[in-house]
Protein backbone atom coordinates (compact mmCIF):
# COMPACT_ATOMS: atom_id res chain seq x y z
CA UNK A 1 0.00 0.00 0.00
CA UNK A 2 1.64 3.23 -0.81
CA UNK A 3 0.37 6.31 0.97
CA UNK A 4 0.67 9.92 -0.12
CA UNK A 5 0.86 12.98 1.94
CA UNK A 6 0.68 16.32 0.96
CA UNK A 7 0.81 19.97 2.62
CA UNK A 8 -1.57 22.93 0.90
CA UNK A 9 1.26 23.60 -1.52
CA UNK A 10 0.68 21.42 -4.54
CA UNK A 11 3.37 18.33 -4.77
CA UNK A 12 5.09 19.50 -1.28
CA UNK A 13 5.73 16.18 1.06
CA UNK A 14 5.67 17.58 4.25
CA UNK A 15 8.26 15.58 5.78
CA UNK A 16 11.81 16.42 4.34
CA UNK A 17 12.77 12.37 4.39
CA UNK A 18 12.35 9.37 1.55
CA UNK A 19 11.08 6.78 4.04
CA UNK A 20 9.19 6.82 6.87
CA UNK A 21 6.79 3.95 9.01
CA UNK A 22 3.40 4.92 9.59
CA UNK A 23 0.62 4.00 11.94
CA UNK A 24 -3.16 4.91 11.09
CA UNK A 25 -4.92 5.73 13.88
CA UNK A 26 -8.86 5.00 13.78
CA UNK A 27 -8.94 7.18 16.83
CA UNK A 28 -11.04 10.57 14.99
CA UNK A 29 -9.17 14.08 15.23
CA UNK A 30 -10.41 16.58 16.54
CA UNK A 31 -11.45 17.81 12.89
CA UNK A 32 -13.59 14.66 12.67
CA UNK A 33 -10.93 12.78 10.36
CA UNK A 34 -8.49 10.06 10.51
CA UNK A 35 -5.20 10.79 11.42
CA UNK A 36 -2.07 10.02 10.07
CA UNK A 37 1.02 10.09 11.69
CA UNK A 38 4.99 9.11 11.38
CA UNK A 39 6.23 6.51 13.76
CA UNK A 40 9.83 6.48 13.10
CA UNK A 41 11.72 8.52 10.90
CA UNK A 42 14.27 6.72 8.08
CA UNK A 43 16.36 9.28 6.73
CA UNK A 44 18.42 7.99 3.42
CA UNK A 45 21.82 8.38 3.07
CA UNK A 46 24.10 8.05 0.09
CA UNK A 47 27.09 5.45 -0.12
CA UNK A 48 30.06 6.03 -2.25
CA UNK A 49 32.15 3.63 -3.93
CA UNK A 50 34.94 3.63 -5.80
CA UNK A 51 36.74 2.76 -8.46
CA UNK A 52 33.76 0.70 -10.27
CA UNK A 53 35.21 -0.81 -11.50
CA UNK A 54 37.86 -2.31 -9.20
CA UNK A 55 40.74 -4.41 -9.69
CA UNK A 56 39.90 -5.57 -6.30
CA UNK A 57 41.05 -2.45 -3.87
CA UNK A 58 37.98 -0.01 -3.47
CA UNK A 59 37.12 3.05 -1.54
CA UNK A 60 33.43 3.09 0.36
CA UNK A 61 32.09 6.49 1.62
CA UNK A 62 29.05 6.70 3.76
CA UNK A 63 28.02 10.42 3.73
CA UNK A 64 25.83 9.53 7.47
CA UNK A 65 27.13 9.50 10.54
CA UNK A 66 27.35 6.65 12.61
CA UNK A 67 27.92 2.78 13.30
CA UNK A 68 27.53 0.75 10.18
CA UNK A 69 27.79 -2.70 9.17
CA UNK A 70 29.87 -3.51 6.01
CA UNK A 71 29.49 -6.85 4.33
CA UNK A 72 31.15 -7.76 0.47
CA UNK A 73 28.72 -10.91 -0.62
CA UNK A 74 29.86 -12.79 -3.77
CA UNK A 75 27.28 -12.83 -6.85
CA UNK A 76 26.01 -16.35 -5.25
CA UNK A 77 25.25 -14.61 -1.76
CA UNK A 78 28.54 -15.97 -0.02
CA UNK A 79 29.75 -13.52 2.26
CA UNK A 80 33.12 -12.84 1.98
CA UNK A 81 34.12 -10.06 4.31
CA UNK A 82 32.61 -7.97 7.09
CA UNK A 83 33.53 -5.51 9.00
CA UNK A 84 32.13 -2.27 11.21
CA UNK A 85 33.09 1.00 10.13
CA UNK A 86 31.70 4.77 10.63
CA UNK A 87 30.09 6.88 8.62
CA UNK A 88 31.58 10.08 6.96
CA UNK A 89 35.15 8.41 6.99
CA UNK A 90 36.98 6.90 3.56
CA UNK A 91 36.87 2.80 4.38
CA UNK A 92 39.82 1.42 1.77
CA UNK A 93 38.86 -1.97 1.32
CA UNK A 94 41.93 -4.27 -0.34
CA UNK A 95 40.54 -7.88 -0.70
CA UNK A 96 42.33 -10.59 -3.63
CA UNK A 97 38.56 -10.93 -5.28
CA UNK A 98 38.03 -12.72 -8.73
CA UNK A 99 36.82 -11.03 -11.56
CA UNK A 100 33.40 -10.49 -11.43
CA UNK A 101 29.99 -9.14 -9.45
CA UNK A 102 29.77 -8.12 -6.08
CA UNK A 103 27.48 -7.30 -3.74
CA UNK A 104 28.45 -4.29 -0.65
CA UNK A 105 25.51 -3.94 1.77
CA UNK A 106 25.66 -1.71 3.98
CA UNK A 107 23.29 -1.79 7.42
CA UNK A 108 22.90 1.34 10.31
CA UNK A 109 22.37 1.04 13.91
CA UNK A 110 18.91 1.01 13.11
CA UNK A 111 18.73 -2.13 10.65
CA UNK A 112 18.10 -0.14 7.63
CA UNK A 113 20.65 -1.16 4.42
CA UNK A 114 21.64 0.15 1.04
CA UNK A 115 23.58 -2.09 -1.00
CA UNK A 116 25.60 -1.19 -3.59
CA UNK A 117 27.25 -3.57 -6.67
CA UNK A 118 31.06 -3.26 -7.42
CA UNK A 119 32.42 -5.13 -10.54
CA UNK A 120 35.72 -6.78 -10.31
CA UNK A 121 38.11 -6.72 -13.70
Amino acid sequence: MKIFAFTDAEGVCPFAIDTMDIRIDTTLCKDNTIGIRPLEINTAYEVVLFPNPSKGNFSIEIKIGGLHTLKLYSAEGLLLYEQNVSGFELKSINQKLSKGMYVIMIQDANGYSIAKKIAVE
